[in-house]
């Protein structure tokens, strides 16, 4: 694995199957990961450069097919004037070299920020960067995205400092990560120490921004980079450092998926198969576990293994 990983997606393609990046400075390279926690090696990314990515997402590339979404979003000194996503098709198999199917530039519209966080809505394919800094910006790719360099379109603010546990303890550190579950009904995004969740409606992929999130839990991950729904529907979290760090969000029963993509996708996608419901899952073990039930949203308790 890199020795610093700054993001984590889960595979549509390979089921079982994690891709991990590291960030600026680093190879043009993913990694690839079992559930276990077993190595399945590396997929050089060719024509591209890593200038500083730090989040990974699935979703749907423009021909419907699965993509996985770079974020080269990075900018700690609030220098970059354009930022970058990165399309790329998923591997069918373990090593294969990649090759990207597009670029995506874009601007912000009040001038540079730092991001870690990048989103991609499994229904229409939209595309979203949230910034670190607090309070955090909500940003989306506009549907000419791909022609030139383009403008971002803000929709949302963040008081990520209004975050905090039952004990009033601020849990509000800048986000490093977020995704959506394949249904469009479930958002969490994550600081170095906490993740937070959202239910989401997929015919409204705006309409929670106001809403304070849930909090799951601190989690003992310094340096917790990355997350990402399992297949099943579980959260997985990793983070940087040697030996990496992980945690899993583990669902205990099937929860049918209360709607299914109906509506019209923003960049010309067929949307998504909202049908699979998750079918409950083990927890994982990299370095270390912390299997956390839940039923969909509402916590059940809390289990620890080692």
């Amino acid at each position: 694995m890199p020795p610093e990983v700054s993001g984590i997606a889960a595979s549509r393609v390979r089921e079982g199957i994690f891709y991990a990046h590291a960030d600026h400075g680093n190879a043009a390279e993913l990694h690839a990961f079992e559930r276990t926690g077993t190595y399945d090696g590396v997929h050089p990314v060719s024509g591209v450069t890593n200038g500083d990515w730090e989040d990974i997402a699935a979703g749907p590339c423009p021909d419907g097919s699965p993509c996985l979404v770079l974020g080269d979003i990075g900018d700690n000194d609030f220098v970059r004037q354009t930022i970058a996503v990165v399309l790329l098709p998923e591997p069918g198999g373990a090593g294969e070299e990649i090759r990207p199917i597009g670029v995506l530039e874009a601007a912000y519209p009040d001038g540079p920020h730092d991001a870690e966080t990048l989103l991609v809505h499994p229904c229409d394919g939209a595309i979203y960067v949230i910034t670190k800094e607090i309070p955090a910006g909500v940003y989306r790719f506009p549907p000419e995205a791909g022609k030139g360099v383009v403008t971002l379109e803000k929709v949302a603010s963040l008081d990520v400092a209004r975050w905090i546990d039952d004990q009033g303890v601020v849990m509000g550190a800048g986000l490093t990560g977020g995704d959506w579950d394949e249904h469009g009904e479930r958002l969490v995004v994550r600081s170095n120490l906490a993740v937070w969740e959202w239910t989401t409606d997929p015919a409204d992929p705006d309409g929670h921004w106001d809403v304070v999130p849930r909090l799951h839990q601190n989690i003992d991950e310094p340096l917790g980079e990355g997350v990402a729904f399992a297949a099943d529907a579980a959260v997985v979290t990793v983070s940087e450092g040697t030996p990496m760090v992980g945690h899993v969000l583990v669902c205990d029963q099937v929860v049918e998926p209360e709607q299914i993509c109906t509506f019209e996708p923003i960049y010309d996608t067929p949307g998504c198969g909202c049908g699979h419901a998750p079918t409950g899952g083990a927890a994982w073990l990299v370095a270390l576990l912390t299997g956390l039930r839940r039923r969909r949203a509402d916590s059940l308790g809390v289990e620890h293994s080692a």
